[in-house]
């Protein structure tokens, strides 16, 4: 039998379980370094990944609680809890506005601008349909069976709606930080403690708090989050864009947050998803 946590602490519990057994993988393939072959990193970093459910998993099945345990797989499969609007402004608002920025980088450096999506299933169709298999389908469920499947809700009880969400914001933007040492990734291009890294850092609090808020909107939905998380995903892959053209793209995503926060007083339940 596994001890149950106190309900108040039981977050903070998982986020220490899901952060450090991540980390414990991410750190160990940043130390081995060049010793480590391509495909023993990249199951590394499915490892990390796999790591936020099975902290989730392990929290909800150790609490032994059948009427929680059934609403937290409710919270991620329960279509019934999402509505039209609420899908449209998950799926659609962040790729509408990274093509606002392609716009926008395109008329700053006067070209058209680089489907690079496109681009790349055309030259390697077998690779980039595997990265779009993990990147957008794959890791968004797994990361929101723990972030919003588990973890905003208790948050947000205990220190309010937007409280909450900011600080689950803050452990999902520092849960990155292995990556800026791991040769390869995304997060090395941009480097550590640049102004690119904080740029990400950012972009990714605001995705949080804009994930909450369909959260709120959609009866708790963790699956709303997971196709909003996929639509983050897809906006970053869709264009490739000069820094003009990511930094509008992301200050956009940013504006997004802050009208959310204001827009709903710090509720963070957009009333709008449920037309």
């Amino acid at each position: 039998m596994i001890n149950q946590a106190p309900s108040a602490s039981r977050p903070w519990y998982f986020l220490l379980a899901a952060v450090g057994s991540s980390w414990t993988f991410w750190w160990l393939a940043v130390a081995l370094g060049g010793r480590i072959s391509h495909s023993l990193s990249t199951l590394m970093l499915i490892a990390g990944v796999l790591c936020i459910p099975v902290s989730a998993l392990y929290f909800v099945f150790g609490a032994q609680d059948v009427a929680a345990s059934r609403e937290y797989w409710h919270r991620i499969f329960d279509v019934r809890r999402l509505s039209v609007g609420g899908i449209l402004i998950a799926v659609v608002v962040l790729p509408g506005l990274a093509c606002v920025a392609a716009v926008v980088d395109g008329f700053s450096k006067q070209r058209m601008p680089n489907f690079a999506l496109l681009h790349g299933l055309v030259l390697q169709p077998v690779l980039i349909l595997k990265a779009l298999g993990f990147g957008l389908v794959v890791a968004p469920f797994l990361e929101e069976m723990g972030w919003r499947g588990y973890a905003l809700k208790p948050l947000q009880a205990q220190y309010g709606a937007l409280a909450g969400a900011l600080m689950l914001a803050c452990v999902h933007a520092a849960w990155h930080l292995p990556l800026f040492f791991l040769a390869g990734t995304y997060q090395d291009k941009l480097g550590i403690l640049t102004v690119d890294f904080w740029r990400f850092m950012v972009s990714v609090a605001a995705f949080d708090v804009i994930a909450a808020a369909l959260f709120g909107a959609m009866k708790e939905s963790a699956l709303a989050a997971i196709l909003f998380h996929f639509s983050f995903n897809l906006a970053g892959m869709l264009f490739d864009l000069s820094p003009v053209g990511t930094w509008s793209r992301d200050a956009f995503t940013v504006a997004l947050s802050v009208i959310v926060i204001f827009g709903t007083r710090g509720r963070l339940r957009m009333a709008q998803a449920y037309s």
